[in-house]
């Protein structure tokens, strides 16, 4: 019975990945939609491995290290994706093929540090009047430089201890994006 109910539930997410594959078509890739994709991933490993330990008998105590691991894997590949780099990188790439962000424009502009240097390429396919209207020019890059250094309005610690390899990526960016517009790219 226990095997029925875990493949009962694998069409479940077979369904809902179905699903969450058609927004994405239609909508586009979201940081949420990507976190969702991740997840359907691994709670199919997790009914997998229900399945197999049921199958074996005796299944008390068998699940949990499996779970605890697939739950650990889910943490640990959320890490590896990297979720808003993944969707400025593919809205960048939607923009250089249409010439337009349109209403992802928001999107971009609420990603974290993480995605800083994909954001500021996307930015670079607006016309100068969509960067004025969409407020992405040159005071939105200097208040996200003052927010890498003063996050909250609190100094940030100086010294290797408050050293985040998002803030250096996203600070080089700004920094370099900052250099070409002074020297008239």
């Amino acid at each position: 019975l226990g095997s029925v109910l875990a493949g009962e539930t694998l069409a479940l997410l077979a369904s809902a990945w179905q699903r969450m594959a058609a927004y994405e078509a239609a909508y586009g890739l979201s940081v949420t939609r990507l976190r969702v994709d991740t997840f359907l991933v691994w709670l199919g490993i997790a009914l997998c491995w229900l399945t197999a330990t049921l199958w074996k008998g005796r299944c008390e105590g068998r699940f949990a290290p499996g779970g605890l691991l697939c739950a650990l894997g889910f943490a640990l590949s959320l890490n590896v994706v990297e979720p808003e780099v993944r969707v400025a990188r593919h809205l960048a790439a939607r923009a250089a093929a249409t010439g337009t962000l349109g209403s992802d424009v928001y999107t971009l502009r609420e990603l974290s540090d993480d995605a800083l240097p994909e954001v500021l390429e996307a930015f670079s396919h607006l016309s100068e009047k969509e960067r004025k209207e969409h407020w992405v020019g040159r005071e939105w890059r200097a208040y996200r430089l003052r927010w890498i250094a003063h996050p909250w309005g609190i100094e940030r610690p100086a010294g290797w201890t408050s050293w985040h390899r998002a803030h250096a990526r996203a600070r080089r960016a700004l920094e370099a994006e900052d250099s070409h517009a002074a020297h008239g790219k």
